[in-house]
């Protein structure tokens, strides 16, 4: 997978932006064109992702932590703003980086956060289609759910070497959950109601929460999103980026005075 995660110009804000547990870059591509003439972006791919079945068993979610982790570091000493965009997982990794890094990242946006993983019927077969290289053009779920897959397809009893992610996965949706209280920048969420593997009620841990904005999908999965729908998260995301660079502007005229 050939993918140039770094776009980086001149601006006093950057957006990292990082994917889910088998998932890659390529899903952000239309976020990254309503950035780029706004915003500097570089958009991760995680240790053990864009390549092969045995790369990914062999990774761990220690080593994605210290990837956003260290990411992060490195544009704190050039950047004044950090914004994250997560996607599933990618969210969880973001909340916690948010945690560790308070004073440069100032706002999250999230798709489909993972805080109560449930897996169903659709969700199990479309994985299973995309496991077994029996996506369907027609089927656009299935479609949807191969194209963010960053991982080689791999036979099928190779994939228990996998479980330890997923174990993981469970873990940090655990501990992420006692965090979500204690944030205090802007969060952005964008909850499905036909997420094949996330539940609504992950929504509940961020009851009464004044920094939250949520937006409820009716019609969108946890990979595939209607176009209307997906139409309205860019609004979003653009409406941020112009506050934040509105913002940038205010600051430089202030110190300049």
């Amino acid at each position: 997978m050939m993918i140039d995660p770094i776009n980086l110009k001149k601006s006093d804000t950057v957006v990292v932006f990082v994917h889910g547990i088998i998932e890659g870059p390529n899903q952000f591509e239309d976020f990254i064109e309503k950035a780029k003439d706004k915003v500097d972006t570089v958009n991760l791919l995680l240790p053990g992702h864009g390549a092969t079945g045995k790369d990914f068993a062999k990774s761990s979610l220690k080593q994605w932590k210290q990837h956003v982790f260290k990411t992060v570091e490195g544009l704190e000493e050039n950047y004044k703003h950090i914004i994250l965009v997560g996607h599933s997982m990618g969210t969880l990794l973001a909340i916690e980086c948010a945690m560790h890094y308070p004073q440069s990242i100032k706002a999250l946006f999230l798709l489909a956060i993972p805080l109560c993983i449930r897996l169903k019927y659709q969700g199990m077969i479309n994985s299973l289609k995309v496991a077994l290289d029996l996506v369907k053009a027609e089927d656009t779920l299935a479609v949807a759910a191969k194209k963010a897959c960053s991982i080689e397809r791999q036979p099928l009893l190779y994939y228990v070497t996998w479980l330890p992610r997923y174990v993981e996965l469970f873990h940090i949706a655990y501990t992420t959950r006692q965090l979500v209280s204690q944030l205090k920048l802007p969060i952005f969420i964008f909850q499905s109601e036909q997420d094949e593997f996330v539940s609504m009620r992950s929504l509940k841990y961020f009851k009464g929460m004044k920094n939250v904005q949520i937006a409820t999908l009716k019609e969108s999965g946890h990979f595939y999103y209607v176009e209307e729908e997906r139409t309205d998260i860019l609004k979003h995301f653009q409406a941020l980026l112009d506050k934040e660079r509105d913002e940038n502007k205010y600051e430089n005229r202030t110190r300049n005075v």
